[in-house]
């Protein structure tokens, strides 16, 4: 926000009679755009202006109704959230490159009696489409990404289709901000690798949905950021690839997460005098993984008893020494 003269409470600005609220979004490349749109929560007698060098405007919208009398009270009637095409207002003239910044105005269109337009806090998302041959000079990128901006300062990129077999994701949007989230990867049968930057913290749960064929990842962060930036996700059947390849090692895909693995305990099992033992463990019986390793035991060896000799007599036969085990009954030595 550049410039206010409107009132405020923790909820909302609220420009009535002569006040209004400026803000200034840094947009770079206009001359690259192909659509821009405006997306916000108002209420009441909402005006709004656009221009881009914050002196001639250009009208979008204006409330046609006065809100007076009772109508001040029944904000139902007026509020919501409201999607603004700003295409023609901004793009309907020739832009240059060295264009960085949109001016968007909000004022009240019955100055005179009424309640103003209102602009709810953390409502306000401005979405630019860019034609990715216009600004991508040098830069390796893939066709039909969509960015958006939100105004917490992430920057959200998605597409909507595309027939490439691989996707590279740009860190930096066409209007120089920073990617951070990868939205949804629509109608994208053919791909079967995607490369994520490591400027990337946020995978949405169904980002992968619209791409069936795909069989691996490329982050270029590291194993300990992707598993960050997918720690919400329940399953990694979310994921239809196999492997993410990261910088310091591969990830290897299975149908659980951590906090989602079936638990089986590996019961302990006793050693005996010849074979070892093992510890209590435990695993997931849907993907195997091995939670608790279970330890080996030595086998206890044997537990040696001698066996007095028996001398022979007249008519018995005798028997020297021997040996046998008293936990097995193993004989020893005969």
């Amino acid at each position: 926000v550049v410039n206010i003269t409107a009132g405020s409470n923790d909820n909302f600005l609220y420009a009535d009679g002569n006040q209004f609220i400026v803000y200034k979004i840094p947009i770079k490349n206009l001359a690259a755009a192909t659509s821009i749109t405006m997306r916000f929560k108002t209420s009441h007698q909402l005006h709004l202006q656009v221009c881009t060098d914050g002196v001639n405007w250009v009208e979008v919208f204006s409330y046609r109704d006065a809100a007076k009398d009772i109508l001040n009270q029944e904000s139902g009637l007026y509020s919501g959230f409201y999607v603004f095409d700003l295409t023609n207002a901004i793009l309907g003239e020739q832009k240059t490159e060295n264009e960085e910044y949109v001016y968007f105005k909000i004022a009240d269109s019955y100055p005179d009696h009424g309640w103003g337009g209102r602009l709810f806090y953390t409502s306000l998302f401005v979405e630019v489409v860019y034609d990715c041959d216009l600004w991508n000079a040098g830069n390796e990128c893939s066709r039909g990404f969509e960015f958006l901006r939100a105004v917490d300062g992430r920057c959200i990129v998605s597409i909507d289709f595309s027939d490439d077999s691989e996707i590279i994701i740009p860190a930096i949007s066409p209007a120089g901000h920073k990617v951070t989230d990868v939205g949804i990867l629509a109608k994208c049968q053919n791909v079967t690798s995607i490369v994520v930057p490591d400027s990337v913290t946020r995978i949405e749960r169904h980002t992968f949905a619209g791409c069936p064929n795909l069989m691996e990842i490329t982050f270029q962060g590291t194993t300990e950021e992707w598993l960050l930036a997918t720690a919400f996700l329940t399953s990694n059947n979310d994921i239809p690839a196999k492997v993410v390849h990261c910088i310091n090692g591969d990830i290897v895909l299975k149908p659980c997460y951590a906090n989602a693995h079936t638990v089986v305990v590996d019961s302990a099992i006793a050693p005996t005098c010849t074979t070892d033992g093992k510890t209590e463990g435990k695993h997931c019986s849907v993907c195997n993984e091995v939670l608790v390793v279970q330890q080996t035991i030595p086998a206890t060896g044997h537990t040696e008893v001698i066996d007095p000799a028996v001398a022979p007599s007249c008519t018995a036969s005798g028997e020297t020494e021997g040996k046998h085990c008293s936990v097995c009954n193993e004989v020893l030595i005969e």
